[in-house]
């Protein structure tokens, strides 16, 4: 058992290291994804579809009035029910 903060940050680096490797993929992957799913909505905006403009423009304003967490908290506790 580390007796100090210093022995116990020096025990612990190892996993430090792996959290902070998972954290650096994690938000690589999904500014990647953002970045292809803006130009992708980008591409679909220009082409001026009124039907594709009307969804686009629905999808956009839903995820702009509803909160991060709100979706997090939808997606943790409502997905379970519709996939069991």
């Amino acid at each position: 058992m580390a007796s100090s903060g210093l022995e116990l940050l020096w025990v612990s680096l190892p996993q430090l290291g792996k959290g902070a490797l998972q954290t650096l993929s994690i938000s690589f992957l999904s500014i990647a994804t953002s970045t292809i799913g803006g130009v992708l909505y980008g591409v679909l905006r220009t082409l001026n579809v009124k039907w594709l403009n009307a969804i686009l423009r629905v999808y956009l304003e839903l995820f702009r009035a509803i909160p991060v967490l709100v979706w997090l908290y939808l997606l943790f506790f409502g997905l379970p029910i519709f996939l069991a």
